[in-house]
């Protein structure tokens, strides 16, 4: 079992310096952005201990596909395979356990102990025979395949906005908008084969126009409903709602324009760590915008039609 241990840490280390950073920085900054964000929800949302607890629970499932356990069931005892298990869940919630005692939520941080030691025996597989309806046409592929992907988060962050109507939470409507505000942003994360922009028939401000009107246009179509409802129950909160909804697109087109501004190789984890900063100040967004843009024109002239 320890050399098992000892080689999930060499893996995880090598992982994050292969994103071009210092390992010991990237497992410092994950823990201050993991603190960082569970400490702030615990904080401003009524139903931050479900959320944080929920967060710890994921993070276990995702470590929990059918593929692994059945090799550490192949290489090892069925006593060493509990051990395991149970050691990875408890290392990977034990944060958030804490952090919900800190808060003073013990209830909740037992039962989040709990769940994922007996989320030791479970493996997670999820098999679609059949493809997700999605409300979008084939192109632009970013929201048709992340939508599939995100349905749950989706899901989600609309029973967030409801919970926050029901008991009057302002602040949790506003947390499940910026949650999928978000995760329009990761559709765009990864930059595409070249054959996908190559064939089509525009020059790069062209492109970058398409991409960015289609891009708005289905983030106002995933968000409507959210929007909607946090209206109807918060009027007299129109203007943070609609301010938060065009800040969210802003940031929507900032990451189109910033994936293709260091197209094909996309970002590198110092450029995205310094992208996310100015996310945090939105007035930086009126700077780092036309710079995206016009990279972006330099980036895909060599694969359009200039």
């Amino acid at each position: 079992m320890k050399l098992y241990f000892y080689l999930r840490y060499k893996m995880i280390l090598r992982t994050i310096a292969e994103f071009g950073i210092h390992p010991l920085i990237g497992v410092l900054a994950l823990l201050l952005f993991i603190i960082g964000t569970s400490v702030f929800i615990c904080k401003n949302l009524d139903f931050g201990s479900l959320i944080v607890s929920s967060a710890g629970i994921g993070a276990v499932m995702l470590t929990s596909q059918k593929e692994k356990n059945d090799f550490l069931k192949f290489n090892f005892s069925n006593q060493q395979f509990l051990q395991i298990r149970i050691i990875e869940n408890l290392s990977l919630s034990l944060l958030f356990a804490l952090i919900l005692m800190v808060f003073q939520h013990f209830a909740m941080s037992i039962a989040l102990l709990v769940t994922v030691i007996l989320l030791s025996y479970h493996s997670t597989k999820l098999k679609l025979n059949k493809s997700i309806p999605t409300p979008f046409y084939m192109f632009p592929f970013e929201f048709t395949v992340g939508f599939r992907r995100s349905l749950l988060v989706y899901i989600v962050s609309l029973a967030l906005v409801i919970i926050s109507a029901v008991v009057g939470n302002f602040n949790l409507g506003m947390f499940g908008l910026a949650l999928i505000m978000f995760t329009i942003i990761s559709y765009y994360s990864v930059s595409e084969p070249e054959f996908y922009v190559w064939v089509h028939q525009h020059s790069s401000k062209q492109f970058l126009q398409y991409k960015t009107i289609i891009s708005i246009k289905y983030a106002l179509l995933l968000s409507s409903p959210l929007v909607l409802l946090l209206l109807v129950f918060n009027i007299t909160q129109v203007h943070i709602i609609l301010g938060g909804l065009l800040l969210g697109l802003l940031y929507v087109i900032t990451s189109i324009l910033g994936k293709y501004a260091y197209y094909p190789t996309g970002l590198n984890i110092n450029q995205a760590i310094g992208l996310g900063v100015c996310m945090l100040l939105p007035p930086l967004l009126l700077l780092l915008i036309p710079y995206f843009y016009s990279k972006s024109i330099d980036s895909l002239t060599p694969y359009l039609h200039d």
